[in-house]
């Protein structure tokens, strides 16, 4: 099961309505109309990186996913099963990456910090 957000589900049906035909029912395909294939996906996320000077692969996206969702208070149980993870504790791993209580504090406390700078 894939859950799309409704840009997402928006964007893909425009993809739909214009993509070249063919011989394939897939959603993506590769330059000679094939199904595109892991390599293909992540030799393409490669290469929008380095257009933009970054070192980027199809993982960190994963991780930026879930990191994003626990940000926001996802449960990290949903968090787990939408990342297939078999394990609670292979999830937990991004809540160190992502509390969002200590971000909040974090925030809190530069903006106190700023605020008491421009005071004096």
């Amino acid at each position: 099961m894939v859950y799309l957000a409704a840009d997402a589900e928006g964007a893909l049906l425009d993809w739909l309505a214009v993509r070249p035909k063919a011989a394939h029912e897939v959603v993506f395909t590769n330059r000679f109309g094939r199904p595109i294939t892991i390599t293909g996906i992540q030799l393409q996320i490669a290469g929008y990186g380095r257009r933009l000077g970054l070192r980027l692969a199809c993982h960190q996206l994963r991780h930026t996913f879930a990191r994003q969702l626990i940000e926001v208070g996802t449960p990290v149980t949903t968090v787990q099963r939408l990342l297939g993870h078999g394990s609670l504790r292979t999830t937990q791993r991004y809540l160190s990456l992502a509390d969002p209580i200590v971000h909040r504090d974090y925030d809190a406390a530069m903006t106190r910090l700023l605020a008491g700078d421009q005071a004096r």
